[in-house]
Formats: C-alpha cells, sequence, structure tokens
C-alpha cells in the first residue's frame, strides 16, 4: 500500500509536468503565430507604399514626358527611393524577378522558387498572398509584383508592340542585359523581398 502511496505523487507529478509543458509550447506556437502575422502586416504596408511612391513616379514621368524620361527617371532614382523608404523602416527592401531588367534585380535561387509558387497560385486562378520566412536573424518577407496597368507594358510589353521602337532601343542602352519585356497585363512582375532583423525598429 505504502508502495502505491509512494507512486501516484509521481505520477501525477508526470502528468502535471506533461501539461505544463504542452500548455507551453501552445503558447510558444502563438506567440510566433501572432508574431509571423504582424510581420506579413508590416511588410505588406511597406510594399504598397513602394508601389505607391515608385509606381506613382514613373506614371508622373509617363505622364508628362513620356516613356524615355520615365526609364531615366527609374534608371538614377529607383534605388535612392527603395533605399530611403528602408531607411525609413529600418528594414532592407529589393525588387526582384526571373526577368530582370538590371542585372542586380535578378531573383537568387531561393527567390525563384517563391516566385515559381506565386505563379502556380495564380494559374489555378487563385490570388497570390505574401509570404514569410523566418530565419535565426530575423524574417523576410515576399509578396507579388504584378501587372496591373496598361502604362506598365510601354516598359514592359512586347516589343514593337505596347513598347515603341524608340524606346526599346533607349531601354537597351541602358540595360544591355535586360530580359524584362514580354509581359501581359496582370503577368507576375517580380516580388517585392523585405528582410527584418530582430532588432529592426519595424518589428
Amino acid at each position: 500500500m505504502r508502495k502505491y502511496l509512494f507512486i501516484l505523487p509521481l505520477l501525477l507529478f508526470l502528468v502535471a509536468s506533461c501539461f505544463q509543458k504542452k500548455s507551453q509550447e501552445q503558447n510558444k506556437e502563438s506567440s510566433g503565430t501572432t508574431e509571423l502575422d504582424s510581420v506579413k502586416q508590416k511588410g505588406s504596408a511597406i510594399a504598397t507604399q513602394m508601389q505607391q511612391v515608385l509606381g506613382g513616379e514613373l506614371k508622373r514621368a509617363i505622364e508628362n514626358s513620356g516613356v524615355a524620361h520615365a526609364l531615366n527617371y527609374c534608371n538614377l532614382h529607383a534605388y535612392p527611393l527603395t533605399d530611403s523608404i528602408a531607411a525609413l523602416h529600418g528594414a532592407a527592401i529589393k525588387r526582384v524577378s526571373h526577368k530582370a531588367r538590371n542585372p542586380n534585380n535578378q531573383a537568387s535561387e531561393q527567390e525563384l522558387q517563391i516566385i515559381d509558387n506565386f505563379k502556380t497560385t495564380l494559374e489555378k486562378g487563385e490570388a497570390a498572398q505574401p509570404v514569410v520566412a523566418a530565419h535565426e536573424n530575423g524574417y523576410t518577407f515576399f509578396a507579388p509584383i504584378m501587372i496591373q496597368s496598361p502604362l506598365c507594358l510601354k516598359c514592359h510589353g512586347e516589343p514593337e508592340k505596347e513598347i515603341a521602337s524608340e524606346d526599346f532601343i533607349l531601354i537597351n542602352m541602358l540595360y544591355p542585359a535586360d530580359s524584362a519585356t514580354g509581359f501581359k497585363l496582370n503577368d507576375l512582375r517580380g516580388i517585392w523581398r523585405i528582410d527584418f532583423n530582430k532588432t529592426s525598429p519595424a518589428l
């Protein structure tokens, strides 16, 4: 009898320990999910801001002075604009593509996989949603960049069709390794990549 009286508290302790451990794991998972959601919200807000600022500037450049002016503007100002918004949010921001205009924007193997996943989703008739990847240094946010306006095709559509001959010549002068043409409306142009460090003010 004494033997069972000794074992019973031990069993109760083990059961309680198991429940406590499970509860801690669930809280950890819940906390992680909440943090990922927060990163996704912040990343989406930054990507939207980038799209509005850069897209708005290029739209004004095309409407006011033509495609040639917009190409020169993008060549000179796209990186400074991106860097200024990145500094504002304490994050690193990049535009990358499977069909890059600037070689510096060519997608890596990891980024190409993200792009392929987005393309597969779009081919199913579904909307491509942003994704977040967690790593030891923080988080990386990915969001699709779509061809949403016919204006985009003046620089990224079919040469001799949407892209005027003189503009295509300028594209090849500014970007000799260009492959960012042949897109159609609602095509996936590339992705936004936003990196948040654990110490980032945005987190």
